[in-house]
C-alpha cells in the first residue's frame, strides 16, 4: 500500500513537470490557431448621397477680403484739377437809380352839402349844412351831389340828420345854362316812399346844395334827360327851383 502511494506521487510530480515544460509550446500553437481562424475584414466604405456631388478634398480657404474695404471695380482716385487763380475783377458798374418823383398830395376840398334835420319824432325841420372833405376835380358840382347821394354817416344819423333822396336815385347829366344848373336824374328819383313832404325835403336838399356855388342860382330837374312837370305826389318840377 505505501509503495503505490510512493508510485502515485512519483507519477504526479512527472506529469507536473512535463505539463509546465510543455506550456510555452501549447500557448505559442493556440495563439497561432487562433489568429488563423479570425476572417480579416474588408473595410467599410462611406456611400455618399446620390443627389449630392462627391466630397472634395479640403482645399486651404484662401484669405477673405472685405467688400467694404476694397469696393469692386474701384477706380483710381481722380486728381483735382488745380484752382484758378482768383482775378481781381471789378463789379460790373451799376446804371445810377433816378429817384421816383414823389407823388404829389392829393389837393382836397370842403364841399358844402345838405340834409334834413328831423326832431324827436321824426318830422322835418329843416335843411342842415355838413362839410365833406373832396378831391380837387373838374366836376365839383358833380362831386358834392354823389356825396350828397352816399347820405350822412352813423355819426351824423345819431345826430338826427337824414337824407330823403331815394335809395336808388343817380345823376346821369349836368349841365350849367346861365345861372341854372340842368340836372338829369334816372327815374327813380321821381318816387318816393315819404309822401309830398319827403319829394319837396328831397328837391331841398339838391337845391340848397347846388347854390353852395356862386354860378348856381336855380336847379331846373330832368328825368332821364326830359323835362316833366309833375313829380309824384303832385310836385310841379316845371320851372327851375332856387332858394326860397
Amino acid at each position: 500500500m505505501p509503495g503505490n502511494v510512493v508510485l502515485w506521487v512519483f507519477i504526479f510530480i512527472v506529469l507536473i513537470i512535463a505539463i509546465f515544460s510543455l506550456f510555452p509550446a501549447v500557448k505559442k500553437n493556440w495563439i497561432e490557431y487562433s489568429e488563423s481562424r479570425k476572417k480579416p475584414e474588408a473595410p467599410v466604405t462611406e456611400q455618399p448621397a446620390r443627389d449630392e456631388p462627391p466630397p472634395r478634398p479640403p482645399q486651404e480657404n484662401p484669405p477673405q477680403t472685405r467688400t467694404d474695404e476694397i469696393p469692386l471695380h474701384e477706380a483710381p482716385p481722380r486728381e483735382a484739377p488745380p484752382a484758378k487763380p482768383i482775378e481781381n475783377t471789378p463789379p460790373p458798374e451799376q446804371p445810377p437809380v433816378t429817384p421816383k418823383p414823389e407823388q404829389p398830395a392829393v389837393e382836397t376840398r370842403d364841399r358844402a352839402v345838405y340834409f334834413i334835420q328831423l326832431d324827436n319824432e321824426g318830422n322835418i325841420l329843416f335843411p342842415i349844412k355838413v362839410n365833406r372833405k373832396l378831391q380837387v376835380s373838374s366836376s365839383p358840382l358833380r362831386d358834392s351831389l354823389e356825396a350828397l347821394l352816399a347820405g350822412p354817416t352813423a355819426e351824423e344819423q345819431r345826430n338826427g340828420m337824414d337824407t330823403f333822396l331815394p335809395e336808388r336815385a343817380r345823376i346821369q347829366s349836368i349841365e350849367i345854362k346861365g345861372n341854372t344848373a340842368e340836372i338829369s336824374f334816372n327815374e327813380n328819383f321821381q318816387y318816393s316812399t315819404h309822401g309830398r313832404e319827403g319829394i319837396e325835403a328831397q328837391l331841398l336838399q339838391i337845391v340848397w346844395t347846388a347854390t353852395e356855388f356862386p354860378n348856381v342860382h336855380n336847379v331846373r330837374f330832368l328825368i332821364e334827360g326830359k323835362r316833366i312837370v309833375f313829380l309824384s305826389e303832385g310836385v310841379n318840377i316845371e320851372n327851375p327851383i332856387g332858394r326860397k
